[in-house]
């Protein structure tokens, strides 16, 4: 039985039958916003006073398409907390992405086999024993993506009916300008570090993950500098199939001053420029384990993520001539 959606909250006069397991999702990664996991955890709670029978499934990977997220403390945090309330049963949704979510889905594993553990020693093996010499660096990028994930979690909000875990905003926060830059820098770092080709492999595949994640915000960031400068609207709705990425409407260029549209086409070819180089860096690490390229693309088109037919359109319009000219 699914304690989902509209269906989450557990019954108060109904009793839970012994033959029903309860599939419940608890969103760890937004047990930064107070609320939110005051809410989902004490809802939680509530379901294990009324049956053993709960099976959690997590979304360690929402929608194929968004950049990595670290969450580390989060997911040791509930998961030992499912132990303590005694549930047994726990999946997730995960993918080939293991550039993107490679740590996230490693410490779960090792704290479903052993709930005790600590989960500092276990991001420590893994640094270790994947990066050698440059696993000093990969353990602070590591800590960054969970500081960056935990800040974004506090301005944008919590997962709430309104806004899902693949919504850019949390990507702009997360990803901003100075943090790629850090970022970038502590992956070069560990490969420079780093002894083996093995171990300098293992950093270029999380380098990888980064280069996507930075070229998906930058395309963002591009699609919102067109709206800045009067070309575009886009869509400020934040429920499930919404996205910064939509353009709901673009200004009419045909009164414009020659040099007022060109400058607007020079800014909308720089934007096309930078999702055309995105798809075609998803072609190149197809099939490496960096992201899932085939969920990622399935699931930018269900989620109408990818703006490039819609920005091509608008510059086919901006290339017209004004009329009477």
């Amino acid at each position: 039985m699914l304690a989902y959606g509209v269906y989450r909250a557990p019954p108060r006069q109904v009793k839970v039958h012994p033959n029903l397991v309860v599939q419940y999702c608890d969103n760890a990664e937004f047990h930064w916003d107070p609320k939110q996991k005051a809410y989902r955890v004490g809802m939680l709670e509530r379901w294990a006073e009324l049956t053993p029978d709960i099976d959690i499934f997590e979304y360690y990977s929402w929608g194929g398409y968004h950049p990595g997220r670290g969450f580390v403390p989060l997911i040791s945090e509930s998961i030992k907390r499912f132990h303590r309330l005694g549930i047994r049963m726990f999946r997730i949704g995960m993918g080939e992405d293991y550039g993107r979510s490679g740590l996230n889905y490693y410490v779960a594993a090792r704290l479903l086999w052993n709930p005790r553990r600590d989960t500092g020693e276990i991001v420590d093996d893994y640094c270790r024993t994947a990066f050698g010499a440059g696993a000093s660096f990969m353990r602070t990028y590591f800590q960054r993506l969970d500081e960056r994930w935990k800040e974004a979690v506090q301005k944008v909000g919590g997962r709430t009916e309104d806004i899902t875990p693949q919504h850019p905003s949390f990507y702009l926060v997360s990803y901003s300008p100075a943090s790629r830059a850090e970022l970038r820098g502590l992956i070069q770092q560990a490969e420079q570090a780093a002894q083996t080709g093995a171990q300098k492999a293992r950093v270029r595949l999380f380098g990888n993950a980064l280069k996507y994640a930075e070229l998906t915000v930058m395309g963002v960031e591009k699609i919102l500098e067109l709206e800045r400068n009067g070309i575009v609207e886009v869509q400020k709705a934040t429920g499930i199939s919404f996205s910064l990425t939509q353009i709901v409407s673009f200004a009419d260029p045909s009164g414009w001053p020659a040099a007022q549209r060109e400058n607007a086409r020079r800014l909308i070819g720089e934007t096309i420029a930078q999702w055309e180089e995105r798809e075609r860096y998803l072609d190149s690490i197809q099939g490496q384990c960096v992201i899932d390229v085939r969920s990622a693309r399935s699931s930018e088109v269900r989620y109408r993520f990818n703006p490039l037919a819609r920005l091509k359109e608008i510059d086919a319009a901006y290339g017209l001539k004004p009329a009477g000219r």
